[in-house]
């Protein structure tokens, strides 16, 4: 059996383009590796990790101008940035937002998000018939 990411038909939505073609995205394609709740004000460092901004703050912040997934130093990268106020991917952002409008609206008000939250938990457990593992879901 081989791993991969399970996504609930639910939770997927597509989208239509005018030449016809359709593509099915799924919330997690637009999560925090960090904080692991949807992107606000995402930051893509020239690395292509993508944090959300308050992510991307703390992590400046706290630690320092690495990106915290690959280590790839980001100092110079992000004082120029910041100070042409292009630190946030302003096109990311337009798209998550019409794409998950009320998970923004939760995420930038502090609410909880049960959606996304709750929805499932994959767990990887060894299995002595296949090397990759058994998956299993809980639904919350």
């Amino acid at each position: 059996m081989a791993a991969g990411k399970v996504v609930s038909p639910e939770k997927l939505k597509t989208v239509n383009f005018n030449d016809g073609n359709d593509i099915s995205i799924s919330l997690s394609d637009f999560t925090c590796p960090i904080c692991l709740q949807i992107l606000i004000e995402p930051v893509i460092m020239p690395c292509e990790h993508e944090l959300c901004g308050p992510c991307f703050k703390k992590n400046v912040e706290e630690a320092n101008f690495l990106c915290p997934l690959c280590r790839m130093r980001i100092s110079s990268w992000a004082r120029r940035n910041s100070r042409n106020g292009t630190l946030v991917n302003s096109k990311r952002w337009e798209q998550i937002q019409k794409l998950f409008p009320e998970n923004c609206r939760k995420r930038l008000h502090g609410e909880d998000d049960e959606d996304f939250f709750g929805w499932y938990l994959t767990l990887y457990v060894n299995n002595s018939r296949s090397s990759t593992g058994t998956m299993l879901m809980y639904f919350g």
